[in-house]
């Protein structure tokens, strides 16, 4: 009967991919005329160096920009002074707005013996990076939709104990993020952000199971040499089995530095107000009501175009109107993503959550201290349905790079001293991912 704001993080889809720009100072110059070349024809001729370079022409022109990277890693690995190839790399991290690293490959190539053709493209985008075109606004999203089953359907909904029966279902669901960012200084760097999302999830049999997410963000955030940082307000409300639940709201701030080249460590603080209501077929609910606060901090590590993973740890303290539903505690989480040449990629999180309750509960039949933990997890793996029609044969299609097929298993365990609140969850998902 627990419902905290790792329900509201998960409406908080994950945009990492999702990075917002100014206009490129430059028209892209990726283009392919060639033969079709499929990813089973460089595995089978490995020493044929100009298919494989023709290989990432074709992605990158497709716009798969990550294979693209992927596979001309790959070829410089084997031979650093191959200049083609590290012109079209450097092309494709510039599109990819990894600005730094692209400067690195143009500043090798400035002292490279360059055709006249090469020598121009690198002079161009060498001077697009120094003199960036003023930042305009942007619109980006991401959508998800598709199908899951899990065997405890209704306690697995959120990271909650309900008093839902222990039952296998199947569900349909919706998740959207909307983000808005406009620049209000000439270098672009402050912007001032908005971000609407959205989670609807419809179970195949029990409708108190069902629930529906809608928030908003609103604020400001910068980004220095030395220090990046975001301020918002944010506005959450949930439905659960058709009936209001909670309404959620708070400011958050974070402040973050590179310790290197390639990472990043970020410091979050939030305090947020919530407004728990009865549901019809859970008691006690209301006296949820309270603040709750949340401290973390974030180490995020992104190695190459096809590597990144973070870990965070974090303390939450959470009050309510009644003793027994406050709590105390610390969580700590990890992630990873791994893209593969093929185009195929693997992603997985997990989440470790250790609370202790402010008062003894009574559900035992005696006053018993409460103590909960939480083990979830998920891992998933995926392609674009560019790649995937690909490997079935069919020509590339530019219009797919975007839209993406994810398969995924989640896992949830949940502990406590008190018997009455534990359970667990094995389930499966199949989604689609749309980004604009």
């Amino acid at each position: 009967m627990k419902l905290t704001q790792s329900l509201i993080g998960r409406a908080a889809l994950v945009v990492a991919s999702l990075a917002i720009s100014g206009s490129n100072a430059v028209a892209s110059s990726i283009t392919y005329n060639g033969p079709v070349v499929t990813f089973e024809q460089v595995f089978e001729n490995p020493d044929d160096n100009e298919q494989k370079l023709n290989y990432a022409r074709q992605q990158a022109a497709a716009g798969d920009l990550l294979s693209a990277a992927g596979a001309l890693e790959g070829m410089l690995f084997s031979q650093p002074n191959w200049d083609s190839a590290r012109v079209l790399y450097a092309v494709v991290l510039f599109e990819l707005d990894d600005r730094a690293s692209a400067l690195r490959e143009f500043e090798l190539l400035s002292r490279r013996p360059l055709s006249g053709a090469d020598q121009k493209l690198v002079t161009s985008y060498s001077q697009a990076i120094s003199n960036p075109a003023p930042p305009k606004s942007a619109v980006t999203g991401v959508v998800e939709f598709g199908l899951r089953a899990d065997n405890n359907a209704g306690n697995a909904l959120l990271d909650t104990v309900l008093d839902l029966p222990n039952e296998s279902d199947g569900a349909a669901f919706i998740n959207g993020v909307m983000k808005l960012s406009l620049p209000l200084t000439k270098s672009g760097g402050l912007n001032f952000n908005a971000r609407a999302r959205g989670q609807t999830r419809k179970q195949f049999s029990s409708s108190n199971s069902d629930y529906d997410v809608l928030g908003a963000d609103l604020g400001v955030s910068g980004e220095g040499e030395a220090l990046f940082w975001s301020a918002d307000f944010s506005f959450d409300n949930v439905s659960f089995g058709g009936e209001k639940y909670l309404t959620q709201m708070g400011p958050k701030l974070s402040v973050g530095t590179k310790l290197s080249e390639k990472t990043r460590l970020t410091l979050a603080a939030a305090i947020y107000d919530q407004d728990f209501e009865s549901l019809s077929f859970s008691f006690g609910e209301k006296f949820r009501s309270g603040n709750k606060s949340v401290l973390s901090a974030k180490v995020h590590t992104r190695v190459d175009e096809n590597l990144t993973y973070g870990v965070s740890l974090g303390y939450e303290d959470k009050n309510a109107t009644q003793d027994a539903l406050a709590y105390k505690g610390f969580h700590v989480a990890g992630n990873v993503f791994k893209g593969f040449d093929s185009g195929m990629y693997l992603k997985a999180n997990a989440r470790y959550r250790d609370l202790n309750f402010d008062a003894a509960n009574l559900l035992s039949g005696t006053a018993t201290d409460r103590d909960d933990s939480q083990i979830l997890g998920r891992v998933g793996a995926g392609a674009s349905l560019n790649k995937i029609s690909g490997w079935l044969g069919m020509e590339p299609n530019p219009a797919f790079t975007k839209v993406y097929m994810e398969t995924g298993v989640n896992y949830t365990n949940y502990d406590s001293s008190v018997s009455f609140f534990e359970y667990e969850n094995l389930g499966a998902d199949v989604k689609f991912i749309v980004n604009f």
